[in-house]
């Protein structure tokens, strides 16, 4: 059955072909799917007809020597996704595959015109989504693999325990002696901002709402913008949990231009353990998400790619890891003797 946006696309445009043509729909179909079940004749009338009507580049897409998967990414701006996109781009190549990456700029209906492209006009085998799957709408069942939570798409979906990972983190700050905690994040990191407030109430550490930034800025700006409102505030944290790296290294910045340092008067940690974290003057503490996850996503999907009707639901979360580095100082007191 096709769909409507088969339907949007001009299924009245291939009617009006094989009128013309003097043959039927279906052996409008055949010709441009490059079905052998008509002669080199009708298919080079079919053609020469669509040239004649202006629409064969319309119809005609030359099928890709090799399987194609389409990656719709929300940006490549960030160090964060274009490391996810290497690393499923290698593993695409090592399936004999190739790649294709779209920008949705975290716009769920975005999200879905660019996976019906891929899958009706661009003709990619499958799709791997980053983020907003929640949005695609999927009737047909075409092979698709998702980042994210279960709970946000009707997509298989390959998920990262953040919940646990995020928990460590603030344990480990807990640990070490810190319980005046900020939160830096950024429209996008909500989720990340849910599971902060979820280990602090787990440790049983009080959350104090003027040391949560959940700003309009993004990366370094973000970092910069929750440290200065911290500041004037003289609500000073003894740790910041930053919802990723690059705002984890904007409040840094910021805290060396109030003339403090990292760890000695304030520890921070990032999230995603960027190639940055390890460079800095002082290499950043860091959240890894696991790259099993990335193999295993194209793996599903060439699964997929053979039988839509795979469902890889259920699957248990990989773990992500801290990575623990420089920037968090032990600040419990130290006992005499």
């Amino acid at each position: 059955m096709k769909s409507d946006f088969i339907k949007e696309c001009g299924y009245m445009s291939l009617k009006e072909l094989a009128k013309r043509a003097n043959v039927s729909t279906a052996t409008v179909s055949k010709a441009f799917s490059g079905s052998k079940d008509i002669s080199e004749k009708t298919r080079r009338l079919v053609f020469d007809t669509a040239k004649d009507m202006g629409i064969f580049e319309k119809y005609h897409k030359e099928r890709a020597s090799k399987i194609v998967i389409a990656i719709i990414c929300p940006e490549i701006c960030s160090e964060f996704y274009t490391d996810i996109i290497d690393n499923i781009n290698k593993s695409i190549e090592k399936h004999g595959a190739m790649a294709v990456v779209s920008i949705s700029g975290f716009d769920g209906d975005r999200v879905n015109e660019l996976f019906k492209y891929h899958a009706y006009i661009q003709k990619a085998d499958g799709v791997i989504v980053l983020s907003g799957a929640k949005s695609i709408v999927n009737p047909d069942k075409f092979p698709v693999i998702a980042f994210g939570s279960s709970n946000d798409t009707n997509e298989d979906c390959i998920t990262v325990d953040m919940r646990g990972a995020v928990l460590s983190a603030v344990k480990y700050l807990s640990e070490n002696g810190h319980s005046k905690i900020a939160f830096i994040g950024e429209t996008n990191t909500a989720s990340t901002f849910e599971e902060f407030k979820a280990a602090m109430n787990t440790l049983g550490l009080e959350i104090d709402e003027n040391l949560i930034y959940n700003g309009t800025e993004r990366f370094e700006d973000a970092g910069v913008a929750g440290m200065t409102r911290m500041f004037n505030s003289g609500n000073i944290p003894t740790a910041v949990f930053a919802a990723y790296d690059y705002i984890a290294i904007g409040a840094i910045k910021c805290i060396n231009a109030r003339g403090l340092k990292v760890p000695d008067d304030i520890s921070v940690i990032g999230m995603d353990d960027t190639y940055s974290a390890a460079q800095m003057n002082i290499p950043l503490t860091s959240i890894a998400k696991s790259p099993d996850g990335y193999d295993r996503a194209v793996e599903m999907l060439m699964r997929k790619i053979n039988n839509k009707y795979i469902s890889f639901k259920g699957g248990e979360p990989y773990k992500a890891r801290l990575v623990k580095r420089k920037s968090v100082k032990n600040i419990k007191p130290k006992k005499d003797g």
